[in-house]
């Protein structure tokens, strides 16, 4: 009797810790309130001789779905735009770093599996398909926010139900 006592007490433990495990808790803001700061946060920078105006934006009916637009202008003035889209659900969360690039502080991601899903524009000329991207960050404490922040909208994305099935 005190076999099957120990026995069940185990089991029980081991389904409340298999709940614990797959019950996301939710620590910090929702997906709106992380968008909006990524957009608020992802900001000018001038760098070298380098003017970089950067926008991030997301479409409000599917807010995984981002676009991001950087127009570089160099000291002779004259601007390059690059423009992306893609979902939030493809970015692989544990890639996203930040690396300093001489008088750059890029923060750095890649697509899940290196696939080229990013749909790339230079001055809207579409370009190859990408499968990683950067934005540049003021400073480095700047640069970590953004990894932080960045790394929890993709997992609350990667955490959301898809709705394939809606019309």
């Amino acid at each position: 009797m005190f076999r099957i006592q120990i026995l069940l007490f185990f089991l029980f433990a081991l389904a409340l810790n298999v709940t614990a495990q797959n019950k996301k808790t939710s620590d910090g803001p929702g997906l709106k309130e992380s968008l909006e700061w990524l957009k608020k946060n992802i900001v000018e920078v001038k760098s070298g001789g380098f003017t970089i105006i950067q926008k991030f934006e997301y479409d409000a009916a599917d807010p995984c779905k981002v676009i991001y637009t950087r127009t570089e202008t160099n000291s002779k003035g004259i601007s390059t735009t690059f423009r992306y889209e893609f979902t939030l659900k493809d970015i692989d969360p544990y890639s996203v770093n930040y690396v300093l690039s001489g008088t750059r502080i890029n923060v750095n991601f890649f697509v899940k599996n290196r696939q080229r899903v990013i749909q790339a524009f230079r001055n809207d000329v579409v370009q190859k398909y990408e499968f990683n991207l950067s934005f540049v960050a003021v400073d480095v404490e700047a640069a970590r926010k953004l990894v932080d922040g960045f790394k929890h909208t993709v997992e609350l994305c990667n955490n959301q139900k898809s709705d394939w099935y809606s019309k």
